[in-house]
Parts: C-alpha cells; sequence; structure tokens
C-alpha cells in the first residue's frame, strides 16, 4: 500500500495536483499511524494540512487535523492533540459538518480522560453522544456513552 501511495503521490506532484497530492498525503499519514511509524504520519499529514491551507480546502484540513489530534494523544502530546482536536472541530462548526465536530469533540473526550481531567471528558464525550443521536449515528453514539459512563464512574 506504501508503494502504490508513494507512487501516486509522484505522479501529482509531476501533474501539478495539489488535491490528489494533498489527499495521498493523508493517505499515507493514516496508513503510518496503523503501522505506527509515528514520525513518518505526523510528517505526512503535517504536509498535508499546508497543502489543504494553501488550496482552501477546509474539510481536507479539518480531516488531517483529526488524524493529528489522535497521533499526538497516542504520544501522549496532549496539548498538540487538544489543539488540533479543537482546530478540526473549529473548522466543523464553520463548515456545518456536524459528524466532524462529533468526532472532534470525542477526540477532546478522550485526550482530557488520558490526562485526568474527567468533568471536561464528560461534557466532550456527552456533546459528541448528542450530535451522533442527532445525526442517527448510533454505533458512535454508544461509542460516547461507554466513555462517558466510563469516566463518570473513575
Amino acid at each position: 500500500a506504501e508503494e502504490s501511495f508513494v507512487q501516486a503521490r509522484q505522479i501529482f506532484s509531476r501533474t501539478g495536483d495539489d488535491q490528489g497530492q494533498a489527499n495521498v498525503l493523508e493517505g499515507l499519514g493514516s496508513l503510518y499511524y496503523v503501522q505506527s511509524k509515528y514520525s513518518e504520519a505526523e510528517e505526512s499529514f503535517v504536509q498535508a494540512r499546508q497543502i489543504f491551507t494553501r488550496i482552501g480546502n477546509d474539510q481536507g484540513r479539518a480531516n488531517v487535523l483529526q488524524g493529528l489530534g489522535h497521533l499526538y494523544r497516542l504520544q501522549s502530546k496532549y496539548s498538540e492533540a487538544e489543539e488540533s482536536f479543537v482546530q478540526a472541530q473549529q473548522i466543523n462548526i464553520h463548515l456545518g459538518h456536524d459528524l466532524g465536530r462529533a468526532n472532534a469533540l470525542r477526540g477532546l473526550g478522550h485526550v482530557h480522560r488520558a490526562q485526568g481531567s474527567n468533568v471536561k471528558s464528560e461534557a466532550f464525550f456527552a456533546e459528541a453522544r448528542d450530535l451522533y443521536a442527532q445525526l442517527g449515528r448510533l454505533d458512535d453514539q454508544k461509542d460516547a456513552s461507554r466513555w462517558l459512563a466510563t469516566v463518570s464512574s473513575e
């Protein structure tokens, strides 16, 4: 998979297709993330974010910020994770994208739980749960509810 992404990136770079290049970098970031290649994941996500910002693709930027938030949280870089999720949430609010907003809120819940800030964590999980319910995202709603119950009992 990595080789395919690299080849696609080279093609998009040669043809000047910034959108394609940013999409490939986001995909590479996700691939490296699941492979636990965190420095490569961060580099790919950051490059994708820069391109999405330059070409004005706010949704792409929000998606990459979500990826960075998860990556930073996994590495216990909580301030960077929080900043990434907050930015993703703000972009999704601006775009009216409630699913992205709910995902960012759930990410913030995890960040604050990891830091022992259970009151803040509860608020984020509850808001995410409510948004998921409004959207009919039952699995996500159940997940946020489970995390809310976990945090509430700690």
